[in-house]
């Protein structure tokens, strides 16, 4: 017998199939069986030979063959041979025919040993513990395997090294089918019927092929019953697959029968981990690499920086890698493309005047009220006033703007939905003046019927613009609500620090404009140019479109000691009626070398903390010229309200930008409009959507500054 011949006999499996021909022929390569996860070690004394394919020295004694390939007859251990004659070493051993029975005493003539290309791993215990047949040797020298294949062993790995995996038990793979079952179809905790497991498709089709698998294993009816290998050929030929789909129905049906939870779940996403899944300093140092570019860092970036020659020898990468694979690194590196992060306007924020106002006026003012005022949070719901003292209620004022043709720009769309016209430009407007606390939500009665609301149509041919005119009469009506339905609280109005809400009367005392010294005509007198209004406050507007002015003289000064001090000459002064000029006012106050000094820095421009630097400076910063009042403060103290300012560019300390917020976006739900009325209705029922906890809530984000201070 050939030497090819003899080594196909070491692996069951392929004899099997050769000799029953149930399928054609493998190539070496295809082995029956994956390797074991625990493979017996070799005693030190086996031969071992380096290949490159695994290969196994298989010892030529007849010993080792009969352990391997024999049964057991009656003799639960295994027996010794008997002993054979050594044939003669001139006399060559006699060639069987093709499909003759092999005979174990022919071995003796092979005098090297013989290369197993093709083993099996050594199987683990059974998880059922069933106690299995055991293989014995044969009470002749030959055995026709060919009419007795065997069919189940132990279930144990052999003793020695370079010994195949033995068939899987019937029992156990019976135990192993049923349990299979229960996940594919399970039954219900209580009653009749089945429940849906929930499988993804890819998942429960290799679970099926190996319920089917097995169960051409076990079934008696089967061709391939008890044949391992056959049977996993049998079913991949049946759902129309291959030789490497029958190996690894053998590779999951074994893993299945050793270990319930070792199951072939669907490997989606894991096909390949990136180098950045497993080397961690690789990914901080493309990181830190990006970093020191800068903000406009790109994908290009990575691919030049892992090109160098230091980091192709680090990676072992034989070529650049390609942009859309930089561009994915830029994900896992935690980079969107996306619009730049954006806070709040800082434009002035920390102006030297800006600073001063909050830090020295604004604040102080707060902290004069918070611990009257409602703390709203969790901590601190609805306190009470210190004794003796009433509840102090912030009104926070402010405007906002509704579009027609603002909407939803984000939705899901249908792959065939078409584009439609769309408006040009946000479409018509109407801004919103209103008040509201976190008391008691927008300023109105308790009954709904007066409001301080006020709905304007902003435009030169419409309601013209929202002028000082306006606030001032929206100030009266929410004072007149106050009055009479929140009588028993301190009402407080906060305004931003808007130049229409500062607005000062129209002779104002002011140096901005003042000249140094006295006019010298009536014609030329120095005096304030102011707009002429109608009786509801809105301008006078010339036949050319521009607003019709006057001139006024400015206000009374006043002295330290309150009483006042004209800026015009008297009647029966030789100037009677004109401007005394800067300079004769700060003598009038005895500040004579201030009086001496230049007319104004350059471009008003004075040096930081400075007073007497100039007479423009030194008028500038008396008392009665920096503590002038707004129409808005005048009107509203004169009522017993107190008028608080936000320090410029300090929006994010009103609230009231959150509740516009939440407002308009139930706006924009609704259906889009073309007639102004719907404007309307659409924008107040979406006002009055916002529910008062909210505020509540919006209020202590924004406020927490001010809590804290």
């Amino acid at each position: 017998m050939g030497r090819k011949r003899l080594g196909g006999l070491a692996n069951l499996g392929q004899w099997s199939k050769h000799q029953f021909q149930l399928i054609p022929k493998q190539k070496k390569s295809d082995k029956e069986n994956l390797p074991p996860p625990n493979p017996t070690p070799s005693p030190p004394d086996s031969p071992k030979r380096k290949r490159p394919r695994l290969v196994r020295v298989l010892s030529s004694t007849l010993n080792s063959f009969q352990s391997r390939w024999t049964r057991r007859a009656s003799s639960p251990t295994l027996t010794d041979p008997p002993p054979l004659p050594t044939p003669s070493p001139s006399a060559a051993p006699p060639t069987p025919p093709e499909n003759a029975p092999i005979c174990t005493q022919d071995l003796d003539s092979i005098q090297e040993p013989m290369l197993i290309e093709e083993i099996m791993p050594a199987a683990q215990p059974s998880p059922s513990g069933h106690a299995v047949g055991e293989i014995q040797p044969v009470e002749s020298g030959c055995a026709d395997i060919a009419e007795e294949p065997i069919e189940q062993s132990t279930g144990h790995p052999p003793t020695e090294e370079g010994l195949f995996y033995p068939a899987p038990e019937l029992h156990d793979a019976k135990l192993a089918l049923d349990d299979l079952k229960q996940i594919l179809r399970p039954r219900r905790k209580s009653g009749p019927g089945y429940v849906d497991p929930e499988l993804d498709l890819f998942f429960r089709e290799r679970l099926e092929a190996v319920k089917q698998f097995l169960w051409t294993y076990i079934d008696p009816r089967s061709e391939t019953h008890g044949q391992w290998t056959a049977s996993s050929l049998r079913t991949s030929q049946a759902l129309q697959h291959g030789i490497h789909h029958a190996r690894k129905l053998r590779e999951w049906g074994r893993a299945f029968i050793l270990d319930r939870e070792d199951l072939p779940y669907n490997p989606y996403g894991n096909w390949n981990l990136s180098i950045l899944d497993t080397d961690e300093t690789l990914a901080q140092e493309i990181h830190l690499y990006l970093q020191s570019i800068g903000p406009y860092c790109k994908a290009m970036d990575i691919v030049d920086f892992l090109d160098t020659p230091e980091m192709r020898k680090r990676t072992h990468f034989k070529k650049r890698i390609g942009l859309s694979t930089a561009q994915e690194w830029m994900h896992k590196l935690d980079y969107r493309w996306t619009l730049t992060p954006k806070g709040q306007y800082v434009d002035g924020h920390e102006r030297p005047d800006v600073v001063h106002y909050r830090q020295n006026v604004f604040l102080p003012e707060w902290s004069r009220f918070k611990d009257r005022t409602r703390d709203f949070s969790t901590e601190g719901m609805k306190n009470l006033p210190p004794p003796g003292l009433r509840h102090v209620v912030f009104w926070w004022h402010d405007e906002s703007q509704f579009y027609m043709n603002d909407r939803r720009q984000k939705r899901w769309v249908y792959k065939l939905e078409r584009a439609v016209p769309q408006p040009k430009g946000q479409g018509a407007s109407q801004m919103v003046p209103d008040l509201v606390s976190a008391d008691y939500g927008f300023l109105r009665s308790p009954d709904g019927k007066h409001e301080a609301r006020r709905i304007f149509k902003a435009g030169k041919n419409r309601d013209g613009y929202f002028t000082n005119a306006d606030i001032l009469a929206q100030a009266n009506k929410a004072m007149d609500i106050l009055e009479e339905y929140y009588p028993d609280e301190d009402h407080i109005l906060v305004f931003d620090n808007a130049t229409t809400h500062q607005k000062r009367a129209d002779g104002a005392l002011s140096a901005r404009r003042m000249p140094k010294n006295p006019s010298k005509s009536l014609d030329t007198n120095w005096l304030v140019t102011v707009k002429v209004l109608d009786n509801n406050g809105h301008e006078i507007l010339n036949p050319d479109g521009t607003a019709l002015t006057k001139k006024i003289q400015m206000e009374d000064a006043r002295f330290a000691d309150g009483s006042p001090q004209p800026l015009y000459f008297e009647p029966g002064h030789p100037q009677a009626g004109l401007f005394k000029g800067m300079a004769v006012i700060l003598q009038e106050r005895g500040l004579v070398a201030e009086s001496q000094l230049r007319y104004e820095c350059n471009g008003f421009k004075c040096p930081k903390n400075a007073t007497n630097c100039c007479c423009r400076r030194a008028l500038y910063t008396q008392p009665d010229f920096v503590n002038v009042k707004s129409l808005l403060e005048t009107q509203c103290e004169a009522r017993g309200f107190k008028v608080l300012f936000l320090p410029k560019f300090h929006c994010e300390l009103n609230f009231i930008e959150q509740v516009w917020g939440y407002a308009k976006r139930i706006y924009r739900h609704y259906p889009a409009s073309s007639r102004e009325a719907d404007l309307e209705r659409n924008m107040l029922a979406a006002l009055d959507s916002v529910p008062l906890e909210s505020m509540q809530k919006y209020v202590q984000h924004y406020l927490l500054p001010l809590y804290t201070f």
